[in-house]
């Protein structure tokens, strides 16, 4: 047996309804921050790869470009896959609250989406952490190429 639907009054009906449209607006929103992120991420990794090929291949000192692939590393571990969260399930939301109305469906898919949006945030600082710190790593790998070109006498 279903639940009876509970009476709002017009402001709290028009509340809820802005409220949900605001929180699937902000995680579509932060979902594409995801991709975004994800994308810069697979630029970062065939880059660094790339030029840890090109550098060990023709550099004097072979084991230069080695230091581009833990930079490289750095971006592969916020690249990999994650399970973000995209809620609410249309299926379920159908099923199990149809019968209670509008509103009490917007309530629903605004708890599920609210929870969603700081799991994924969680996430997605992370990823982001990890590309900042890919940053930094290939910042410093190219210092530290830079000053053994520069320490080691060219031909050797």
């Amino acid at each position: 047996m279903a639940a009876k639907p509970r009476t709002h009054d017009r402001e709290i009906v028009e509340a809820i309804d802005f409220a949900c449209t605001v929180a699937s607006d902000k995680l579509s929103a932060q979902l594409a921050t995801a991709d975004q992120v994800d994308t810069k991420l697979g630029v970062v990794i065939a880059a660094l790869a790339s030029i840890a090929a090109l550098y060990s291949a023709t550099a004097a000192v072979k084991v230069a470009g080695l230091l581009f692939i833990v930079p490289a590393a750095m971006a592969f571990f916020g690249f990999r896959t994650r399970e973000w969260q995209n809620p609410p399930d249309p299926n379920v939301l159908t099923q199990k609250y149809m019968d209670l109305g509008k509103t009490e469906m917007q309530v629903q898919a605004l708890a599920v989406i609210l929870e969603a949006y700081e799991v994924n945030q969680a996430q997605l600082s992370r990823k982001a952490s990890l590309f900042n710190l890919s940053r930094a790593l290939t910042l410093a790998a190219v210092f530290c190429v830079l000053l053994l070109s520069l320490a080691l006498p060219a031909g050797k």
